[in-house]
């Protein structure tokens, strides 16, 4: 079902317009696009699912792929760095991957003021740190094949009385100073609650 999906999610970059074949985009905000054609084909490829079930609303192979969420799970491996614009990239993800229930998460643009109010104003002044912590979801590789999910022009549909869940839950998690320099011959960090984004149940 995965490689299915990735198949059908290629074909699709690779028939989009030219700025659809970048994986980091200029613009990381998925609103400013409503007519993109590869967000119009993941809509319709989920659009007869029970939304329902998927307990994060947040199903990651639905998102706008414009960073690697896997990779930020919380371990510590060199591909996990990120700075600010990797974090953006993680977060306008994991907000185009929602759908279901309503977002209490900030828009993109509105973080991206919180960080300008919390940017440092002297050359001493701590550099805050920006956290996102995310619950999602993702597609169970055999879902397919495990009769849990159809796949039936280029649609997928629920299996009536299926005994398991098609999908797995998963956690995104970056962490990026506002700045990568400091001013001073010292670093400082500093966590601004504002800074900190969580959803979901995090064990």
């Amino acid at each position: 079902m995965r490689h299915l999906l990735l198949a059908l999610l290629s074909a699709l970059l690779l028939a989009g317009p030219a700025r659809a074949q970048h994986p980091a985009p200029k613009s990381p905000y998925p609103s400013d696009q409503p007519t993109d054609p590869v967000r119009q084909k993941l809509d319709s490829l989920f659009a007869n699912l029970d939304k329902s079930r998927i307990p994060s609303g947040r199903l990651l192979e639905a998102a706008l792929p414009l960073a690697p969420v896997q990779l930020f799970d919380g371990s510590l491996h060199d591909s996990a760095r990120a700075d600010m614009d990797v974090f953006r990239h993680l977060y306008a993800t994991a907000l185009s991957a929602r759908l279901a229930g309503s977002d209490t998460l900030p828009t993109i643009q509105d973080y991206n003021w919180r960080v300008q109010a919390a940017a440092p104003t002297a050359p001493t002044d701590p550099i805050p740190v920006a956290v996102q912590y995310l619950s999602y979801h993702t597609l169970r590789p055999d879902a397919e094949r495990a009769r849990l999910l159809r796949l039936q022009n280029q649609q997928l549909y629920d299996v009536p009385n299926r005994r398991d869940s098609p999908y797995l839950p998963a956690v995104l998690f970056a962490a990026a100073p506002e700045r990568s320099y400091s001013a001073s011959s010292t670093v400082a960090l500093v966590l601004r609650r504002s800074l900190c984004l969580a959803s979901g149940t995090h064990s």
